[in-house]
């Protein structure tokens, strides 16, 4: 059986990017993409919701993204979908491992917050949800590096 994961999504950056580094010495960037969505009831009313998907990206990626992103840039993220959980603290989550980020726009310069509206915010407690999933993803990259495969003998 095959298996496919990947995702591709577009939206706006809510901040501006938070450049950090691995436990390993990688750069990594950090931020969080709005992602309207626009649907009709039964009754034909128009209803809008905003989804908030963190990303994280790395090495020369990080660095570009850092450089060359702001709050409200148009982006399309092509990502692999990683899970996490703690049993100990019982929480985990998902986030978004990138593959690919294709530059859209960028922010406007003129006052203009078309395409950053205020409630394309993320909600308080993503911080904390970001900062669980950034250590998890952490932790579980280095067990798995940790881990070497048996060596085949003749």
């Amino acid at each position: 059986m095959s298996s496919l994961n990947q995702h591709v999504f577009a939206g706006n950056l809510t901040r501006d990017p938070i450049l950090g580094k691995t436990e390993g010495g990688t750069v990594k960037a950090f931020y969080t993409v709005a992602v309207d969505n626009t649907s009709v009831d039964q009754s034909g009313n128009k209803r809008t919701s905003c989804d908030f998907f963190p990303v994280t990206t790395y090495g020369r990626q990080a660095e570009n993204d850092h450089k060359y992103l702001k709050q409200g840039a148009s982006v399309v993220i092509t990502a692999r979908v990683h899970s996490w959980w703690k049993a100990e603290e019982k929480k985990g989550g998902i986030f978004f491992e990138v593959k690919n980020v294709q530059y859209m726009g960028r922010p406007s310069t003129n006052g203009d917050t078309a395409q950053t509206p205020s409630e394309a915010l993320p909600p308080p407690e993503m911080d904390e949800w970001d900062r669980d999933y950034a250590a998890a993803y952490e932790a579980e990259k280095q067990a798995a590096n940790a881990i070497t495969p048996p060596r085949r003998t003749r």
